[in-house]
């Protein structure tokens, strides 16, 4: 089924208060949003990308029609929030699995800290925000990339990459409902409302990581999240929460 930007137009209704657009290839949906100028929400969605990228600027695999590949354009962001986007991105994980179990309802989503959606212990959807200052505001970059029937991957991601099944969806439908999703988050994820589901879906739970900081690596193991969608390792030395770095080892 092929994405189609009015049938998403109307399966958004007045959900979602911007522009969609879909386009067959793009060299990533992230870069198409960022080189836009409109000044409301807006939605870009493309059946294959050629550069896709995820956190650090590594490479998504992004085949013809067998993904999910959309950026959302948030404007208007007040500086204020800016501190504020490992919160928003944890309340998208939440977001987006409940979006996912609705057109899976046998598949149980599990989240790795803090933007990986997993699926039987493989990655199946990456979600990342990117901060864009404008004078006294600001824009976020939602992007998302979620491989619902992907196959073949390249040997360096078999190992860790997935799809979700092979079992078609309305795609146009799905698109629909993760957009919302992430305008409605935006909307509330200050509340924090979702942190102890986020907590509850942590696969990382009280298993020992290693994760890379900016000045370094820390060892420890993970206790849960904080109120701001922190990572609370403890370590011999006691507890140490972490704002900002990535997972670079587990054994589950």
């Amino acid at each position: 089924m092929k994405l189609e930007e009015e049938v998403i137009k109307q399966f958004l209704g007045d959900d979602f208060p911007g522009n969609v657009y879909v386009q067959e290839q793009v060299d990533s949906t992230q870069n198409v949003a960022k080189r836009l100028d409109d000044q409301r929400p807006t939605a870009v969605l493309a059946e294959m990308q050629t550069t896709g990228y995820g956190k650090e600027k590594r490479s998504f695999y992004s085949p013809q029609n067998s993904g999910l590949y959309l950026s959302v354009l948030l404007p208007q962001i007040i500086t204020d929030e800016l501190p504020h986007a490992g919160l928003f991105t944890t309340g998208l994980a939440v977001a987006i699995t409940q979006v996912l179990e609705k057109f899976y309802p046998t598949k149980r989503f599990m989240v790795k800290w803090v933007n990986d959606i997993l699926l039987n212990k493989k990655k199946v959807a990456g979600i990342l925000v990117e901060s864009i200052l404008e004078g006294q505001s600001a824009k976020w970059i939602v992007g998302l990339g979620i491989n619902l029937t992907t196959a073949n991957f390249p040997a360096q991601l078999q190992a860790k990459a997935g799809s979700i099944a092979q079992q078609e969806v309305d795609r146009n439908r799905l698109a629909a409902d993760i957009i919302k999703a992430v305008w409605k988050t935006k909307l509330t994820y200050q509340t924090k409302q979702f942190i102890n589901e986020y907590q509850q879906r942590l696969i990382l739970m009280n298993q020992e990581v290693t994760l890379q900081l900016a000045d370094g690596t820390v060892t420890g193991v993970v206790k849960g999240i904080a109120k701001d969608g922190e990572l609370i390792v403890q370590q011999p030395s006691g507890m140490k929460v972490i704002s900002a770095g990535e997972v670079v080892k587990v054994n589950y």
